[in-house]
């Protein structure tokens, strides 16, 4: 509209203000025409909402191209509206938050559904980047700069993707698959960042078989019970690992689907034993890896249940027969638990102590529910540098055999040798196989050592044979573990030792 500030009955201004009321400048833009001495006027049109003036007499070549200026504009306005509209539709009707912010003026909009995210409300929030990086895991903010940094760079891609972990206001964190677009000024330079992200905490951080917390979940929520712990809100943490007892055999006799079957039974089961054992919050029940799961206690003063108690109750409520494929599965687990000391510095060294506890749990036999001891800590120090020591003694050659003679109580002739295996330790001395035969078994090893001892028994036979022509026909006996008759090649091996 071309509109003359001196009309008769009503002024340009007035008609301008009445305009304006119904109709925006994007919508309908307003050109006044203006004396050139009405400059005040000019100022308070353009107050009103007008969008340009001319001056009388009209150029009107000028009055064209302006008019062409502004039309232009409002396509550009409309066409800018309708795709922020279609984005808004798109925002709301999808799961993702998204946020955007603007280098050059240090701001950052949330949206509402990045707000919801993260347990938020508000409004767009001022203080830039720094105001979401704050939230970030401290082991994922690293990656996530780095990433930024490269976006600032001249020449580099425009978009890019991460995983990170967001701090959700109950203090926990929430994992995000984000994907972000830079915006470049003419120069190139970074000038706004645009992110959208998706939850993906589910897929992170349950165990998509039985539907329980994984390992990471696991080891999360300990750290956030240490930190309570540390601060008083509970009086102190305790920690059980159950290993499934025959587990293997069900895999191997009646195959992967049965043995997933039971898994979920099994953690069925154990839910149903928490809540009847463990009421309220602050506890986890976790699948960790396999057939292994673990459950996380935060005692408190008012709590009647200790973990003593719910290790005693577990094996009744696995103890009832799972039918797979028309057969009944008696489940059973071993299990191993500890409760917090002063020597439990971080969740890392209770989850070790508890993993010590189920393996000796194991050992002692199935279905056993094993309490943490600070002697099994060194144990589990002295065996894996026994492990060390057993790798190093087969490669210089440090163990000895010794040998029991036969002799035939009738005739009173020597007729043999049993082999006795001894490690000469460079550091403990003369070892006896109870030292370290159980963990050659358990490693492997024992299948290289076996491997030596019927060789270097056969080597001395024969040369007993060669220095003592006269004696009978002389019999070795050497002791062989499971472990080699499971490998393949053992006859042969026997043929190329004799």
């Amino acid at each position: 509209m071309l509109l003359d500030n001196m009309m008769p009955g009503m002024t340009g201004l007035s008609l301008l203000q009445l305009l304006r009321a119904t109709h925006s400048a994007a919508e309908l833009p307003v050109i006044m025409v203006t004396a050139v001495s009405e400059s005040e006027r000019v100022v308070e049109a353009l107050n009103l909402g007008a969008n340009d003036y001319v001056t009388k007499p009209i150029d009107f070549p000028v009055a064209l191209a302006r008019i062409r200026v502004q039309l232009s504009r409002r396509e550009a306005d409309r066409a800018l509206r309708q795709s922020e509209e279609r984005y808004s539709l798109a925002a709301r009707g999808s799961n993702d938050g998204f946020w955007d912010s603007d280098l050059r003026a240090g701001t950052l909009y949330l949206s509402p559904q990045w707000r919801e995210m993260v347990g938020e409300t508000g409004e767009t929030t001022a203080g830039g980047l720094d105001a979401w990086l704050s939230r970030i895991h401290p082991e994922d903010s690293a990656h996530v700069e780095d990433q930024i940094t490269a976006a600032r760079q001249p020449g580099t891609t425009t978009d890019f993707e991460s995983e990170y972990r967001l701090q959700h206001c109950d203090g926990s964190y929430r994992w995000m698959r984000a994907r972000a677009m830079a915006q470049r000024d003419p120069n190139w330079r970074l000038q706004r960042l645009t992110v959208s992200q998706t939850d993906v905490t589910q897929s992170k951080v349950y165990d998509s078989l039985t539907g329980l917390p994984n390992r990471t979940f696991f080891q999360e929520a300990a750290a956030r019970s240490f930190e309570r712990r540390r601060n008083g809100e509970c009086g102190n943490l305790a920690v059980l690992l159950l290993g499934l007892d025959r587990f293997k055999i069900v895999n191997e006799s009646l195959g992967s689907k049965a043995g997933d079957r039971l898994l979920v039974e099994v953690a069925k089961r154990l839910r149903a034993a928490m809540r009847l054992w463990c009421p309220g919050k602050g506890h986890v029940l976790a699948r960790l890896r396999g057939d292994e799961f673990a459950i996380l206690m935060e005692l408190r003063d008012s709590q009647r249940r200790s973990p003593d108690h719910l290790a005693a109750s577990l094996p009744q409520a696995l103890a009832a027969p799972v039918k797979i494929d028309g057969r009944s599965v008696f489940p059973s687990a071993s299990i191993g638990f500890v409760t917090a000391s002063e020597a439990h510095l971080a969740p890392e060294d209770l989850l070790r102590d508890a993993d010590t506890t189920l393996s000796q749990a194991k050992l002692s036999g199935q279905g056993k529910a094993v309490p943490f001891e600070p002697a099994m800590r060194q144990a589990a120090v002295d065996r894996l540098e026994l492990e060390s020591d057993l790798k190093r003694a087969i490669e210089h050659h440090e163990f000895r055999l010794f040998y029991q003679p036969k002799v035939n109580l009738t005739t009173g002739r020597l007729a043999g040798f049993e082999a006795l295996i001894r490690w000469q330790h460079p550091e403990r001395g003369l070892l006896v196989p109870d030292r370290f035969i159980a963990v050659a078994e358990q490693t492997g090893l024992i299948v290289r050592i076996g491997e030596w001892v019927l060789k270097e028994a056969c080597q001395t036979l024969k040369e007993w044979q060669e220095r003592y022509p006269s004696l009978q026909p002389l019999e070795m006996s050497v002791n062989l573990s499971v472990r080699q008759f499971r490998t393949s090649g053992l006859a042969d091996q026997v043929k190329r030792a004799i």
